[in-house]
C-alpha cells in the first residue's frame, strides 16, 4: 500500500510518533528513522502491505517525508491543517476527499459560499474526529492580468532598484521592481503580473515579473540614459499630439505635421516641467501615398491593379444605311431572331441570284423583313420602284414583299 499521513502525536521514550491516515481508523505507530527526521505536523508517504496493515501492533519503517498537501500549524500538541471549501448554508458535516468527514460540531451558522476551514482532530465516544474549528469567509480575489507589458524606464543608483513604464498605468507612475540581474536596464522589456486593484495604487512594486528576451519595438537609450522607442504611423495633415496604439498619447513640442503620410518617428519617455509621459524626439516622412491607401482601405491599390488586368474594350459599330455600304450579301444578311440559327441553305440561293444578276443591289434583302429605304433617294420615287417589276438582262425579278 502507498499511504499518505500526517504526524499527530509523539511517544518520546522510542521516538516513535503517532500517524492519522484516512484509511486506519485509529492512529498507528511510526518509527523514526534518524535520517529522516520528522516532528508533529509533518506529512509522510508510507509503504506497507495490506497484511502488515491489519495488525495492531505493526509499525510503519518504510516512509519518506513529503511536502505537505495543505497548511499545517502545530500550537504544542495540537496540528491544525487550513483549506480553502465550499460549504453549503449551516453545513453539519463536510465528506472530504482526503480528510473524509469533517463535523461542525459547535453547530456555526454561515450562507452558502467559499470558505477557509481550519480544522483539528478530537476524541470523542466513538474514536477520533476531524472537526471544524473555524470558517472564515474568503476575501474576493482580484483578477489578474497575465502577461502586461512593460519597459525599464530609469534604474536607481544602487542597481538593483528599477522602474518600469506600462501603459496601463497613469503616465507618471512607474511599477518598481528589485532585481539584481545585471542584464535588466533601460530599454528591458518584462512581462509583469499585477492584478486590476493594484494598477490604481501610487507606489507599485512588482515582485512576479518575466525578461522578454526581445523588442517588439525598436528600443534604445538616449544620451541622457532615457528610455527611446522607434515607431511607425499615419499621421494627418495639421496634426500636432499624435497617438500611438501601444504607447498612447505622444506629446509633441515641435511644429504641427506638415504632410499626411506615414512617419518615422523616435519617442522619449521624460519629464519636461508638469508634463511626464512619451515626448515626440525625431519625425521623418516615409511614404505620403501610405496614409492616402490607409485612409481609403486600399481601394486606390485595388483600383489601380483592377484597371492593369482589365480587358481591352470592344467598341460596337452601329450600322450603317445600305446605300453607304458595299458590303457583301453575307454581311448584310442577319437571322430574324425568331428564327433558327441554321440558315445556310437559304443564304447560299440568295448568295447565288445575286451572283447570276451580276448586279449591286440598292437595298438589302432580308428574310421576312422590309427591305431599307436609301437615304439618297425621294420617297416618291422608292414607292413607284417598289411596285414595278424591274428588267435586268431580259430577266424579270419581282421583289420579295
Amino acid at each position: 500500500m502507498d499511504v499518505y499521513g500526517i504526524v499527530v502525536g509523539i511517544k518520546i521514550p522510542d521516538r516513535q510518533y503517532f500517524v492519522w491516515c484516512k484509511e486506519s481508523k485509529s492512529d498507528f505507530l511510526l518509527q523514526m528513522d534518524q535520517r529522516k527526521p520528522i516532528e508533529l505536523g509533518t506529512w509522510v508517504n508510507m509503504r506497507f502491505n495490506g497484511s502488515e496493515f491489519q495488525n495492531p501492533n505493526f509499525k510503519v519503517n518504510n516512509y519518506v517525508v513529503v511536502t505537505p498537501i495543505y497548511k499545517t500549524e502545530v500550537d504544542g500538541n495540537t496540528v491544525r491543517l487550513q483549506l480553502e471549501h465550499y460549504l453549503n448554508s449551516n453545513l453539519k458535516e463536510l465528506d472530504h476527499w482526503f480528510f473524509g468527514k469533517i463535523y461542525n460540531n459547535r453547530n456555526k451558522e454561515f450562507p452558502s459560499d467559499v470558505y477557509y476551514l481550519t480544522i483539528k482532530k478530537i476524541r470523542n465516544a466513538s474514536g477520533d474526529i476531524w472537526v471544524m474549528e473555524n470558517v472564515e469567509a474568503t476575501e474576493p480575489k482580484q483578477p489578474e492580468i497575465p502577461g502586461i507589458i512593460g519597459i525599464v524606464s530609469w534604474s536607481g543608483k544602487n542597481n538593483n532598484k528599477h522602474f518600469v513604464w506600462c501603459k496601463e498605468r497613469k503616465a507618471d507612475h512607474d511599477v518598481v521592481i528589485f532585481s539584481d540581474n545585471s542584464n535588466i536596464k533601460v530599454g528591458t522589456w518584462l512581462k509583469l503580473d499585477l492584478s486590476l486593484d493594484q494598477l490604481s495604487q501610487e507606489y507599485l512594486p512588482c515582485p512576479n515579473f518575466t525578461v522578454i528576451p526581445y523588442t517588439i519595438h525598436p528600443t534604445f537609450p538616449s544620451e541622457n540614459d532615457k528610455l527611446c522607442l522607434k515607431l511607425e504611423l499615419d499621421v494627418l495633415e495639421g496634426s500636432r499630439n499624435i497617438s500611438h496604439p501601444f504607447v498612447g498619447e505622444i506629446i509633441n513640442k515641435f511644429a504641427s505635421f506638415d504632410k499626411s503620410g506615414r512617419y518615422t518617428i523616435t519617442i522619449m519617455r521624460n519629464k519636461i516641467g508638469s508634463q511626464v509621459g512619451w515626448f515626440l524626439k525625431e519625425k521623418k516622412l516615409k511614404q505620403p501615398n501610405d496614409l492616402i491607401a490607409l485612409l481609403t482601405g486600399c481601394e486606390i491599390s485595388q483600383n489601380h491593379q483592377n484597371i492593369r488586368h482589365q480587358e481591352p474594350i470592344q467598341h460596337t459599330i452601329n450600322p450603317q444605311p445600305v446605300a453607304r455600304q458595299r458590303t457583301s450579301f453575307k454581311d448584310e444578311l442577319e437571322p430574324c431572331q425568331d428564327s433558327p440559327p441554321q440558315t445556310a441553305p437559304r443564304y447560299s440561293r440568295l448568295q447565288h441570284q445575286t451572283s447570276i444578276l451580276g448586279t449591286q443591289s440598292d437595298t438589302s434583302l432580308t428574310r421576312n423583313a422590309r427591305p431599307q429605304r436609301s437615304v439618297s433617294r425621294p420617297r416618291n420615287e422608292v414607292s413607284s420602284s417598289r411596285n414595278a417589276p424591274r428588267h435586268r438582262n431580259g430577266v424579270n425579278i419581282a421583289i420579295e414583299k
